[in-house]
């Protein structure tokens, strides 16, 4: 319960300082009492002195109300709506990438293996920068990496599974017993990816690296095979995808990898520096050189360089 302040007349009256003041018990949170003492040294209120008290709930005194002018009390709310809307821009980029899986979805249940596709790399690109936002403006929460986890779990791990189940179905399973069934074995999977993402969670090692190939990565090696189906033109290439002794060993290995006690360099940059990210830096280098010549194919390339890179050079 928020205990009414004491305000006075004079100042209750005033409409900015009402609305203000409502505003502020609105959007804060555990309740802290300053001293006259303290609001009065600190009456200009510096940018993080209105961060740390952004989060609570002031008891204002008589005299502390008596002290604070409307034009201020008007400044330092501007403050807070920018400190709110700040700490919501990286959760605003994870809602977009759930909003790029749910629509991928779709497009791969309805056989549009192309369109997902799109769909999910949008996806991971609000991913990257979800992150990356949330480490460039300090706001990293609790809150955010159980959403990032949730969202990655449609992108990276619900549709890569669909995706897979129509592949295999689009295959010539013709010759298997039973060969109904052998579809679903694409949902492998999503069930390694949520195990992926839900020791990921419980995990205080990575922030440096990854432990397992992350689901990002291996939505990526996924959904490339449809796009080097409809991209390439290669009936060879296209005859080796749509081969079921290729996917189902493609689900096995994709499955372990997600879950495997390796090491793999985790593309965030803490600093810019050429030394400490030499290994980054190669395998953008080489991305952009397999992409050139490659296309579209140069996806599952980029994927298994990225790994390599990994094991030779593993992160600290």
């Amino acid at each position: 319960a928020v205990t009414a302040p004491l305000i006075p007349s004079a100042a209750a009256s005033t409409p900015i300082f009402i609305n203000s003041f409502e505003y502020w018990r609105a959007v804060c949170a555990p309740t802290v009492v300053l001293s006259t003492k303290k609001i009065s040294k600190n009456l200009k209120l510096k940018f993080k002195f209105v961060v740390v008290f952004m989060r609570t709930k002031l008891h204002f005194s008589e005299d502390i109300a008596c002290k604070l002018h409307e034009t201020k009390i008007v400044y330092y709310f501007y403050l807070i709506n920018f400190c709110l809307l700040k700490s919501a821009i990286p959760n605003l980029f994870t809602l977009l990438n759930l909003f790029s899986g749910s629509v991928a979805t779709i497009f791969a249940v309805n056989g549009k293996l192309e369109w997902a596709a799109w769909a999910v790399f949008l996806g991971i690109f609000f991913d990257f920068f979800d992150g990356f936002f949330a480490r460039r403006l300090k706001v990293e929460s609790e809150l955010g990496l159980q959403l990032d986890s949730l969202a990655d779990m449609v992108t990276s791990g619900l549709v890569p599974g669909i995706v897979m189940y129509k592949l295999i179905k689009m295959s010539d399973i013709s010759d298997w017993i039973s060969g109904s069934w052998i579809p679903y074995l694409g949902l492998i999977v999503t069930l390694a990816s949520a195990y992926r993402l839900a020791k990921f969670n419980v995990s205080s090692d990575q922030k440096s690296y990854f432990i397992g190939l992350p689901t990002p990565a291996n939505a990526l090696l996924i959904l490339s095979f449809p796009l080097i189906i409809s991209h390439q033109n290669n009936d060879t290439i296209n005859s080796i995808i749509l081969n079921p002794y290729f996917l189902i060993p493609l689900v096995a290995i994709s499955s372990v990898l997600l879950n495997a006690p390796i090491k793999l360099i985790a593309l965030k940059f803490k600093t810019w520096d050429i030394g400490s990210n030499i290994t980054t830096y190669i395998l953008l280098i080489l991305s952009v050189v397999f992409l050139i010549v490659f296309k579209v194919a140069a996806i599952p390339i980029i994927i298994l360089t990225y790994i390599l890179l990994s094991l030779l050079n593993p992160p600290l």
